[in-house]
């Protein structure tokens, strides 16, 4: 993984039932012939990407084996953009949002696209329960705005390790039902040191609704930290030779490469065929780039 920029991601969420209208309320409280107290169903909204939303978003970034920085995009009623140094910067960036209760859902929107613009280079995707939670809900919850994603989030599954994303719950796990644990306890198990102070993520909803905005963004930066020391301490495991390799372009992506490539330039097609066939040998082309490329080379990104 030399030279591969890892962005460690982490999301922090919050929805209300305060925010649904009766027939949403009465269909999830009701849903499955089952008769939810209202605690019972606060509690399932927030788990729900169709109701909850992403209100802080954090990346790690990790290079050359050290975390050389960390963003973190949360939304605010107020404030400026500030700069903690430790051994690496921690940049928070307010999206700002004048009234929580009117504007959130605008908000989230513009949080997404600073998300996803600040992981446009990254080659792997590191989370933490990430599979089961982070990408879906930031699958769903821009699919919802109509937010462009990149193909390997935009598919309808998530595979384990290829297509750019590492899951370390489901790494850890082994597969066995039951034998998944809180990242608080893991790190602590691996000896990593935690600074989430005295937030933990029950408190999230309570914390929003009083407005303490930077102590949830401060909350999520020190879980996307944890999240990447672990994702160090478990590199040496994690090293090519034991991951499946990337998927490879499919036929359609291939020829549809080619010829656009072809276009641009003074080759020709018979020629980009047998350079990109050996590119595919040797993994340099796989399925997540050739259509990161694809569109790069349709919108003008890429010039030949």
């Amino acid at each position: 993984m030399t030279g591969v920029r890892v962005a460690v991601v982490d999301i922090e969420t919050f929805a209300s039932i305060e925010d649904l209208g009766f027939p949403e309320y009465h269909y999830l409280r009701t849903r499955g012939e089952k008769d939810r107290s209202d605690e019972e169903l606060e509690q399932e909204l927030a788990l729900n990407p169709y109701v909850l939303q992403v209100i802080s978003a954090a990346v790690a970034c990790v290079e050359e084996g050290k975390i050389t920085g960390v963003s973190v995009y949360y939304i605010s009623s107020s404030g400026e953009e500030v700069q903690e140094t430790h051994s690496f910067p921690i940049r928070y960036t307010p999206v700002l949002c004048l009234s929580p209760e009117e504007n959130l859902f605008e908000a989230e929107e513009l949080l997404l696209e600073e998300l996803w613009q600040d992981l446009e280079s990254a080659e792997l995707l590191v989370t933490y329960n990430g599979q089961s939670f982070d990408l879906p809900v930031l699958r769903l919850r821009s699919m919802i705005h109509g937010l462009d994603l990149p193909p390997s989030i935009a598919a309808s599954y998530a595979p384990r390790f290829s297509d750019g994303h590492l899951d370390l719950a489901q790494f850890l796990s082994c597969s066995v039902s039951g034998h998944r644990y809180t990242l608080e306890f893991v790190c602590r198990r691996f000896g990593i040191p935690l600074n989430k102070g005295r937030m933990d993520g029950s408190k999230i909803h309570d914390a929003f609704l009083e407005g303490r905005y930077f102590d949830i963004a401060r909350y999520n930066a020190q879980d996307a930290i944890a999240t990447a020391k672990l994702y160090l301490r478990l590199k040496k495991y994690l090293s090519p030779e034991f991951l499946p390799p990337p998927d490879p372009p499919t036929d359609n992506q291939l020829r549809h490469f080619t010829n656009l490539v072809a276009s641009q330039s003074t080759g020709n097609a018979e020629f980009y065929d047998l350079l990109f066939a050996w590119f595919v040998e040797r993994g340099v082309l796989t399925k997540r780039n050739i259509s990161r490329l694809i569109d790069d080379l349709k919108n003008g990104r890429l010039l030949l």
